[in-house]
């Protein structure tokens, strides 16, 4: 996944939750905890379809994917665009949507007889600049995504850690 389009969440505190949690094995703790970040994870993911902006092919919005990792002990969910060689919806253009272009200037240095430094354009022809030195605005739409929907995922996740508290308590687990 792209590093600079995905947003990570950490969800700490819950006190309640914590002492209930502590009282199972780690695996069952592993578990329920993997499938509270799979449910906000989806909030994500399902958001960040609808606000990516659509070209022809679709393709940003298919390439949107969650995934979670275990970690030092940490249970940690990432909801991002998959903008890597070899998937089948390869968004590579993702962090130009997300960010924007600028028009960027080299300057090259250039030295005098008297040995006084002069700065010179070097991405400027006489006539016009290159057509590549066109911006394009940030859509920021993973930001986005992310800060309206942060609410509806702790509260997804705090849902599932619920239920299955409940249900493990009650022996359906």
């Amino acid at each position: 996944m792209a590093k600079d389009v995905s947003i990570t969440m950490s969800w700490t505190g819950f006190k309640k939750f914590d002492k209930r949690i502590k009282k199972f094995d780690e695996r069952t703790q592993a578990n329920m905890l993997r499938r509270a970040v799979r449910k906000g994870n989806k909030v994500f993911r399902v958001a960040g379809k609808a606000n990516a902006p659509v070209g022809h092919s679709k393709r940003l919005r298919k390439s949107i994917k969650s995934k979670v990792s275990k970690k030092f002990g940490a249970i940690k969910g990432t909801t991002g665009v998959d903008a890597g060689r070899g998937s089948k919806n390869d968004a590579w253009y993702a962090n130009f949507v997300e960010y924007g272009t600028k028009t960027r200037v080299s300057t090259k240095k250039i030295f005098h007889p008297r040995n006084l430094p002069q700065w010179w354009r070097t991405d400027v022809f006489k006539d016009r600049p290159p057509t590549s030195l066109k911006s394009f605005p940030a859509t920021r739409f993973m930001k986005k995504t992310f800060e309206s929907n942060q609410d509806e995922a702790i509260r997804q996740i705090t849902r599932e850690v619920r239920r299955t508290v409940i249900a493990s308590f009650r022996g359906t687990l």
